[in-house]
């Protein structure tokens, strides 16, 4: 079979894949709240910020952005098989409308075909450095699609521009797209959000017998994620969404968490169909915003008060899977306290 013209071709073809992609290391620790977002929380002169483990309530301690939020290989799909992108394809893919659908089926066959050029070239241990660029550029494929849109964002500087107030940039409906595709992404790409969809497979009441491919999902969650929030996004575009700017002009920060964007019209104890979207996204200490789309009246007004920014927080803690973040640990007290008041 090896001397044959059809495989001497694949080989070839697939030696030619491999030449045509650029070098480039294999990312270890995966972040799954993007570590600029991040930046935006810290306070001492070498930038750190106030880090809370709900693991551990006992205090608080200061951390860089590039040590939190993160888990090792936490999008690789370098374990996937040609199984598993079927199962993807027919579980997943095919729920989507057709925007996310093409972005969906362009992506998996990108994948496909670096997976089987890499499986070729492991036959031949001649090939070993073709076969670990190609592994590195899978191990490294969600990542990048993340990449992409940050890069985006950060070339827009949409952060930027609403940690001043500044949401002009939603005026325009190209902008606007981006931007909720971003946050859409903020929403789904969590270990929090991974771990609830995990349950929703492994709920009779909600999927039936979807829950007996449960482990397939689990190792298909890096690309699941991505599709969803395009779906979500590529739905939304069609849509009237409105943001608001919620102004923290009070003497309390605004915290946030491992998982930052939040909707406040959404059970985080059930999965379902999102049928109204209400998306708080803190950015800074003093600014946030609300997405929402069939509102009719936000939950919060543009200036929040402190009892606003009081049940912001509490809501913040009480959603976020295992860390807090604040630009201060005083904010953080009272969860230390109440914790050791429930302990007495």
């Amino acid at each position: 079979m090896k001397n044959s013209p059809v495989f001497i071709y694949a080989l070839a073809e697939a030696l030619s894949f491999a030449s045509s992609l650029k070098e480039r290391d294999r990312h270890g620790n995966m972040h799954y709240v993007w570590r600029k977002y991040l930046e935006s929380w810290g306070w001492t002169t070498d930038g750190k910020l106030t880090y809370l483990t709900k693991d551990y309530l006992r205090n608080t301690s200061l951390r860089h952005p590039e040590s939190i939020g993160h888990q090792p290989d936490f999008y690789t799909p370098t374990t996937l098989s040609f199984q598993d992108l079927d199962f993807i394809k027919q579980v997943i893919v095919s729920t989507l409308g057709h925007a996310a659908k093409l972005d969906a089926e362009r992506d998996l066959s990108k994948y496909e075909k670096m997976l089987a050029n890499k499986n070729l070239l492991e036959m031949f241990p001649y090939y070993s450095e073709s076969t670990e660029l190609l592994d590195r550029h899978m191990h490294n494929y969600i990542e990048d699609i993340y990449g992409r849109s940050e890069t985006e964002v950060a070339k827009s500087s949409y952060l930027e521009k609403l940690s001043v107030a500044d949401s002009s940039f939603f005026h325009s409906k190209e902008h606007q797209n981006s931007f909720v595709h971003f946050v859409m992404l903020q929403y789904l790409r969590t270990l929090k959000m991974k771990e609830r969809v995990k349950q929703a497979f492994n709920s009779p009441e909600i999927v039936g017998y979807l829950s007996k491919y449960s482990d397939q999902f689990e190792r298909a969650w890096c690309f699941t994620s991505v599709f969803l929030a395009s779906d979500l996004s590529s739905f939304l575009a069609e849509q009237r969404v409105d943001l608001t700017l919620l102004q923290n002009n009070t003497d309390i920060p605004l915290i946030t968490c491992d998982q930052p964007v939040v909707n406040l019209r959404h059970d985080y104890e059930e999965f379902t169909k999102v049928n109204e979207m209400e998306a708080y996204y803190p950015i800074t200490p003093t600014i946030a915003v609300l997405l929402t789309y069939n509102i009719e009246t936000p939950s919060f007004t543009s200036i929040l008060t402190n009892e606003d920014v009081l049940k912001l927080n509490d809501m913040m803690f009480e959603v976020s899977h295992k860390q807090v973040y604040a630009s201060n640990s005083n904010v953080l007290q009272k969860y230390l306290q109440a914790d050791n008041q429930a302990k007495a």
